[in-house]
């Protein structure tokens, strides 16, 4: 077995083990670290197996040298998407995300809304779990939003926080607070995973 090959089964063994992860943290009943560390031996053992086969079948094409290094260019790079997600976008796109989410969560205290709608408003501006917080807690914004900019942004591999000032009015009367967002990596999007009050 080559290098090339060698190296070709681990990345493919990797990205089975990512997938594996990604898809195991969505799922609230596996609790026990036992069932935990059973299914990942499953899925290591299956993961080799799929790793050796495909890394077999490769070898009976035209071009198997050219196949394992596109193949292997491509998991690398969605590795790098996965994990440095940020900055693979421009400042600008970022902050129009971020200033975009704290719009539609100002949103959240019309009345107006059916309980459909406003189920979807919050999968569409928060992370799961933070979104369920904010659901079950039911505090929503009873301010209105005038106006919201961005002071400052930070990157963070596959989240960023934002600083924004935003300006408020409730019943004719009008003041400004800041806040630090945090958005994490959803899919092909950003959500706000964590909102807290600045002085």
């Amino acid at each position: 077995m080559s290098y090339l090959s060698g190296f070709f089964r681990v990345l493919i063994i990797l990205l089975l083990l990512y997938a594996y992860h990604m898809i195991i943290s969505n799922l609230d009943f596996i609790q026990s670290t036992v069932v935990y560390l059973l299914l990942f031996a499953i899925v290591l053992i299956v993961a080799f197996w799929i790793a050796n086969k495909l890394d077999l079948s490769i070898d009976v094409v035209r071009f198997p040298i050219l196949i394992r290094i596109i193949v292997s260019c491509l998991i690398i790079l969605f590795f790098c998407y996965s994990f440095f997600t940020t900055h693979f976008y421009t400042d600008k796109q970022l902050i129009e995300t971020g200033l975009e989410k704290i719009e539609m969560y100002y949103q959240l205290n019309q009345v107006n809304f059916t309980d459909e709608e406003r189920q979807e408003l919050l999968d569409s501006i928060f992370h799961e779990q933070f979104g369920y917080s904010v659901q079950l807690l039911g505090k929503y914004p009873e301010a209105e939003l005038v106006e919201a900019n961005a002071l400052n942004i930070t990157r963070n591999f596959y989240q960023y926080n934002l600083l924004v000032k935003v300006e408020l009015s409730e019943g004719g009367h009008k003041w400004t607070e800041k806040y630090m967002l945090i958005l994490e990596r959803d899919g092909f999007t950003f959500k706000l995973n964590g909102m807290s009050y600045v002085d």
